[in-house]
């Protein structure tokens, strides 16, 4: 580290990719963001590896890992900005397979929001997922809506089982945003809603969750798209889909909870300066990286700077 002396403190805080807590509490962010919004964002949390923010294309707002439309998949209006627009008739974004989007037997993340147009039937939110056939169980990881719950399922490659944890029935109704998470921390999956833990299941700590499909947002991979798989039904989301991201650690409740509170002001998104914790920050961000800068009064006659 380097050290000069002035009338301030200044700390390189690092990357916001490590960046979870700043001052003990997941970090906010105001007068940062896209269009000059000028709103309390959450600085992205540590291990985030993709984000589909839907704001005109379907592209990585954070990575390399870009998505394509499929049969007229739109945008609306979002709960940040616009969101992913699907009508249930084949719409939906597909995501090629990446290293980046397997994630073995580590911890992940799953965050985004959702407005449902129909609540009846199988919904698909966001999975990695190839439904395999009859003894040979499936792989990868899904979250899906069905009949008013939500269910996070994931099983490895010709496992024996698969494991899954549902949330209480009627959770959810049509015309409505929620946030929902999806988060495996060693042995334990749990499921967020709205920012708080409503349920949770045990799985092998051994169990990897990798699978060979492309990440799909808003469809159930079948036969037809997804090598391998044996699901013949057509399975979509009637709806919006906004803020989908992918993290390769376990989020801590605070900081899902920090995502949720952020509300429609969302994840800081591009290059500014703002305010976190009372500290004035500023960020030089280049793909996948963003170094945050922090600056606060100490003394007038003394500046000490740090940087790494």
């Amino acid at each position: 580290m380097n050290k000069r002396k002035s009338g301030f403190l200044e700390v390189v805080v690092g990357l916001v990719a490590g960046l979870a807590l700043f001052a003990g509490v997941p970090a906010t962010a105001s007068g940062w963001g896209w269009g000059g919004r000028n709103q309390s964002c959450v600085i992205p949390a540590a291990g985030l590896v993709a984000w589909w923010s839907a704001e005109g294309n379907a592209g990585d707002s954070w990575g390399s890992n870009n998505g394509t439309l499929e049969n007229g998949a739109s945008f609306a209006s979002g709960m940040v900005g616009q969101a992913f627009s699907f009508d249930g008739n084949q719409q939906w974004v597909s995501v090629p397979d990446a290293q980046l989007l397997n994630f073995g037997t580590g911890p992940f993340t799953i965050s985004l929001w959702v407005y449902f147009n129909d609540t009846s039937d199988e919904h698909v939110m966001v999975e990695k997922w190839i439904q395999r056939g009859e003894g040979q169980q499936s792989e990868g990881w899904t979250l899906t809506s069905s009949d008013g719950g939500v269910r996070l399922a994931v099983s490895a490659p010709y496992s024996a089982q698969e494991y899954n944890v549902d949330s209480p029935e009627n959770l959810v109704a049509p015309y409505t945003w929620y946030h929902f998470a999806a988060r495996r921390s060693g042995s334990e999956l749990t499921l967020f809603f709205n920012g708080m833990p409503i349920a949770s299941a045990e799985v092998p700590i051994e169990l990897h969750v990798n699978s060979t499909s492309s990440l799909k947002l808003g469809h159930r991979g079948n036969q037809d798209d997804t090598p391998g798989s044996v699901e013949d039904r057509q399975v979509y989301l009637n709806g919006l889909l906004d803020e989908v991201q992918v993290f390769n650690t376990a989020l801590s409740d605070a900081e899902i909870q920090a995502i949720y509170d952020a509300s429609s002001a969302g994840t800081c998104h591009t290059a500014g300066t703002g305010t976190v914790n009372g500290i004035t920050l500023w960020l030089d961000r280049v793909p996948s990286q963003a170094h945050v800068h922090g600056i606060a009064p100490r003394s007038p006659s003394c500046r000490e700077e740090t940087s790494r």
